[in-house]
C-alpha cells in the first residue's frame, strides 16, 4: 500500500528549515556552514531554501532572531504569575542548539574585524542587549 504524507504549510516548512539551520550554525558557525548542508538536513532542495530566505545571511538572521525570541518567551514565562513547568523535552533539542548558537555568536573575536555582528553586517539586524 502506498504511504501518504501530509504536506507542510509554508510556516511549518520554515520552522523545519530554521531547526536545521540552528543545528548547522551552532556546530560550524556562519562561515563554516553551507546552505547545501542546511537544505539536506531539512529535507529540501537548496533552491527552495533560497526561495524562502533569499540569502544565507537572511537565514542566519532568522535563526538568531528565533533564538532571541525563544529565550525572551522563556524569561517571560518564568517571570509570569502563572509558572510554566519545563519538561525534559522542552530542554532537549532546540534549547541546547540555541544556546550553542548564541555562545558561538558572542565568542570574542580572534582578530580585529572578526566579530559576528560587525563582519557579517548584522549590526542593525540583530537586537542589542538591554533593549
Amino acid at each position: 500500500m502506498a504511504q501518504t504524507t501530509t504536506r507542510l504549510s509554508a510556516a511549518e516548512r520554515k520552522d523545519t528549515i530554521l531547526d536545521a539551520a540552528l543545528i548547522e550554525f551552532a556546530d560550524r558557525g556562519f562561515e563554516g556552514t553551507s546552505t547545501e548542508d542546511i537544505a539536506k538536513r531539512a529535507g529540501i532542495s537548496q533552491p527552495y531554501l533560497f526561495r524562502l530566505f533569499g540569502t544565507k545571511k537572511e537565514l542566519y538572521i532568522a535563526s538568531v532572531s528565533r533564538c532571541y525570541r525563544d529565550t525572551l518567551e522563556q524569561f517571560q514565562r518564568a517571570g509570569s504569575k502563572q509558572p510554566h513547568i519545563v519538561s525534559k523535552a522542552d530542554c532537549a533539542g532546540r534549547g541546547d542548539v540555541s544556546r550553542g548558537l548564541l555562545q558561538r555568536q558572542w565568542k570574542p573575536p580572534q582578530r580585529a574585524g572578526q566579530c559576528g555582528r560587525r563582519s557579517l553586517g548584522l549590526r542593525s539586524a540583530l537586537p542589542r542587549t538591554g533593549q
